[in-house]
């Protein structure tokens, strides 16, 4: 007679079990067998999502998500807890916050428990929001929730969130075509906020990244549209060169919030 001691690993496997154990004997009749060792494993802690899309957001327009965590042991575990949330050091990124908006109790009975189980279950609301100084783009990162239980138990879901601009911009690109020497051109550009905030500019800029011509931009006070301006390019009546590339950025400056950048370029002949 012989002890066998088994040990299986099961990771973040869920559900039934089976296990094949070889066992070698030096009992000739019966070299080798073969143990079936048969499980049923359940987490302590299961949330309702594997990944968290929040979609597009925006500083004016949040987003929220309802997710659930069921706590099956919570004898062991008795709490769930956040924080931090996000642990990128990644400056002006959205921020992620929860808050748990109820935790019930209630009675589990299956086939795979020896005895009726009480099962916690947490509803809990995620809302992801950006920042005046949040750059547009595609964000993501692991939201992680953490126990009270001495097990040290976490939970780890992936996220992804899309931020814009509060702001629209028409053109999004400002394109004045070919200039000549001594020739002006002009454009017309609108801002307008995406929700319904109302628009007020406080102020614009151009910027030149490269080309000699002169650009100015006038609001234009009496329009319907206070995001309104006319964008003028200038080059001045110089002996004649080869043609080159002009551009920069208008950039609008609403009150509360972040700068609106609107690229702007040109051939200048």
């Amino acid at each position: 007679e012989a002890e066998i001691s088994v040990e299986i690993a099961l990771l973040d496997a869920d559900g039934s079990q089976v296990q094949m154990v070889d066992i070698r004997t030096n009992d000739p009749n019966q070299p080798t067998s073969t143990l079936v060792v048969q499980a049923y494993h359940q987490r302590s802690l299961i949330p309702s999502v594997d990944t968290i899309d929040f979609g597009v957001i925006s500083p004016a327009l949040p987003v929220s998500k309802r997710i659930t965590i069921e706590n099956y042991w919570p004898s062991r575990i008795p709490a769930i807890e956040f924080g931090p949330i996000d642990e990128s050091s990644e400056s002006n990124r959205p921020g992620i916050t929860a808050m748990i908006i109820s935790r019930e109790a209630t009675d589990l009975d299956g086939s795979h428990l020896t005895q009726s189980q009480s099962v916690e279950i947490y509803d809990i609301n995620l809302q992801a929001q950006a920042f005046d100084l949040t750059p547009s783009g595609v964000y993501s990162g692991t939201l992680s929730f953490h126990t009270q239980s001495t097990e040290s138990k976490e939970i780890q879901i992936p996220y992804r969130v899309t931020v814009q601009s509060d702001y629209l911009r028409t053109p999004e690109h400002v394109s004045f075509g070919v200039v000549h020497a001594g020739e002006t051109k002009e454009r017309s550009v609108v801002v307008r906020t995406r929700s319904e905030r109302p628009l007020r500019v406080i102020g614009q800029d151009i910027e030149y990244e490269s080309g000699e011509c002169a650009v100015a931009a006038q609001r234009l006070e009496n329009s319907d549209e206070p995001g309104s301006f006319l964008l003028s390019l200038s080059v001045p009546d110089t002996e004649a060169a080869n043609a080159r590339l002009a551009q920069g950025l208008l950039i609008v400056h609403p009150e509360g919030g972040s700068r609106v950048e609107i690229p702007w370029s040109a051939i200048v002949k």
